[in-house]
């Protein structure tokens, strides 16, 4: 997974990580971003990662 940030040219990397080890089968779902969070399925497992940055307002 990583995390991109565009730029005038290109994309710039922000952050990357490895969600889940490689199975026999994939089963990915669309990856979802509701209220600042990141939701990501893969399989029976499902990962939330915080990515509001600490300057962003929070929606009441």
């Amino acid at each position: 997974m990583l995390l991109l940030e565009p730029t005038e040219n290109a994309f710039a990397v922000r952050g990357r990580f490895r969600l889940a080890e490689a199975r026999d089968r994939n089963a990915w779902a669309h990856p979802v971003i509701f209220d600042g969070r990141l939701y990501l399925r893969y399989l029976d497992t499902i990962s939330c990662y915080e990515i509001r940055t600490a300057h962003s307002p929070r929606k009441s």
